[in-house]
């Protein structure tokens, strides 16, 4: 490949998850305070994010677990934005997905139990 190709510590990619982590959770408690209405949810859209999040998630947990299971100490800086774009992506597919469904149900479930206010 490229002789002199620029390297970076792995654990800046192993590191990564945790604000993944982070963005799913408050993406989910934000879409509980403010749902989308039904007429926002369009079902190809779903349908492209659903593709997108299997795809993109699919090359972030290849990526991450090649580097964590390989033991390797440095990674080129090309493999961290690849992991770091992949994860963002499958993230935001995630949350457009998946996570709008989540955060409207717990909206239900607390409406249903606690009444309309919420806050």
């Amino acid at each position: 490949m490229i002789s002199g190709m620029v390297t970076i510590d792995s654990k800046y990619l192993l590191e990564l998850i945790n604000p993944i982590k982070a963005i799913i959770l408050f993406s989910i408690i934000y879409r509980a305070f403010f749902p989308l209405k039904f007429t926002e949810i369009k079902m190809d859209d779903i349908f492209i994010n659903t593709f997108k999040m299997v795809a993109y998630g699919a090359l972030a947990i290849y990526i991450y677990l090649k580097v964590n299971n390989s033991g390797v100490t440095e990674i080129d800086v090309l493999t961290l934005f690849t992991f770091i774009l992949a994860a963002l992506e499958a993230t935001h597919n995630f949350m457009n997905t998946f996570g709008v469904y989540i955060g409207s149900t717990i909206r239900l479930v607390w409406d249903h139990f606690f009444g309309r206010e919420i806050l």
